[in-house]
């Protein structure tokens, strides 16, 4: 894939899934994909923030060497704080504008 980078492209990444996953109430969609230099990451379409949250959970840990690894990685993401005993959990999701 890096003959395809020139000077205009500063990166370049493969959809190698698209998966959705139902947590709660809640259909929460994510994506893995393979960058250019071989590793693989997630981008998740909601972030879970809890009522004893300060903000959204994002984990820093999003570089995997195998696309398995990465798709353990989004559900965690996804479900890390995620709790059914919360009174409104599909008000708690917020939006990844960056999905």
């Amino acid at each position: 894939m890096q003959e395809y980078l020139n000077p205009k492209v500063q990166s370049l990444s493969e959809v190698v899934g698209e998966y959705e996953v139902i947590v709660g109430i809640k259909t929460v969609n994510f994506k893995i994909k393979k960058h250019y230099e071989g590793y693989f990451y997630h981008s998740v379409s909601h972030y879970y923030h809890g009522p004893e949250q300060v903000g959204s959970y994002i984990s820093s840990r999003n570089v995997f060497d195998t696309k398995e690894k990465a798709i353990h990685g989004a559900i965690d993401q996804i479900t890390a704080f995620y709790e059914e005993r919360h009174e409104n959990p599909k008000d708690n999701w917020q939006v990844n504008e960056d999905y």
